[in-house]
């Protein structure tokens, strides 16, 4: 899928409330189908957000950005206590 840079500038609001719902729904439960398989999906996710947010001036909070950087590894760590 292709995102014109020019949509996403005249739709930051709308793109953050979409980013806020993928998010809150990655972290509550979607990172349990993370894989080494697809990790790279989320990762390049990440950096992506973090270079449309630097060029675009998105305004998306870092934290949002983060909760994509995890890898599997990074997950089963956090996780662990809990085993």
């Amino acid at each position: 899928m292709i995102i014109k840079t020019d949509d996403l500038i005249q739709n930051k609001d709308i793109f953050r409330f979409i980013l806020d719902s993928l998010e809150l729904s990655h972290t509550d439960s979607g990172f349990m189908e993370l894989t080494k398989e697809n990790e790279n999906i989320f990762i390049d996710f990440y950096h992506w957000l973090n270079r449309i947010n630097d060029q675009l001036n998105m305004n998306i909070n870092i934290n949002i950005i983060d909760s994509f950087s995890l890898s599997v590894e990074d997950v089963n760590k956090l996780m662990s206590p809990y085993k």
